[in-house]
């Protein structure tokens, strides 16, 4: 992920909050600048209307993008300091323009609302050093019947880029597994036992319906102790 990706994960944009923050609408963008270091920088923010964020830097002297702030590669108190505050700003627009999520995809996010209004089930972060996935547990028997998790899609395909997606692993019955696994959406589980659990994934490919379908077979079969 870039610097810019991990200052906003796992948050929403609320629009109603831009144009009051100081953001002016372009077309269907909302942009906002700021000058940084004594002048010597720009940092300019813009959220498009899938709410994706873009963050240039000039350099105001020699009026040119200076991109050195995105890279690991890039070292030294000066690329630091111009790191720090172009973090800065964006943690305040953070901070005032947008809201937490449990999730990073709207369809997780989703999903997550769903479950909590049909089983008053919340999903839990057991992780302390990675705070993405989340495990939702049956009640009756205490076991998981569902987990969320943000992970590079490469990992279920071998054949996509580092994309990161969503994903939800359920339990199902096996032939009903290997039924789905030809499936759009459907991938062998993830990091799970590939013969009880199956991983779909949450990039708008099934409805919310059809992945609430699952998630309730994957509750049941976990309903016993």
């Amino acid at each position: 992920m870039s610097m810019i990706s991990d200052a906003f994960l796992k948050c929403k944009v609320l629009v109603y909050k831009l144009i009051p923050y100081g953001f002016i609408k372009n077309n269907e963008n909302y942009v906002i600048s700021k000058n940084i270091l004594n002048d010597s920088f720009n940092v300019a923010v813009t959220i498009n209307k899938d709410n994706q964020i873009d963050v240039k830097v000039i350099d105001n002297e020699l009026e040119e993008e200076y991109e050195n702030f995105k890279s690991d590669k890039q070292v030294g108190s000066f690329v630091n300091k111009v790191r720090e505050e172009v973090l800065s700003f964006l943690n305040d627009i953070k901070t005032n323009c947008f809201v937490s999520t449990y999730f990073v995809s709207n369809q997780a996010n989703r999903i997550a609302k769903l479950i909590e209004e049909t089983y008053n089930d919340l999903p839990e972060f057991l992780w302390e050093d990675e705070n993405t996935s989340g495990v939702f547990r049956n009640k009756t028997s205490n076991k998981w019947y569902g987990i969320i998790m943000n992970i590079k899609k490469n990992r279920l395909d071998n054949l996509s880029h580092d994309v990161m997606v969503d994903v939800m692993n359920v339990k199902l019955d096996e032939t009903l597994i290997q039924q789905l696994w030809s499936k759009e959406g459907f991938y062998k589980a993830y990091h799970m036992n590939k013969k009880s659990w199956i991983s779909i994934i949450l990039d708008e490919t099934l409805s919310d319906e059809t992945i609430l379908k699952y998630i309730k077979q994957s509750k049941e079969l976990t309903d016993k102790k």
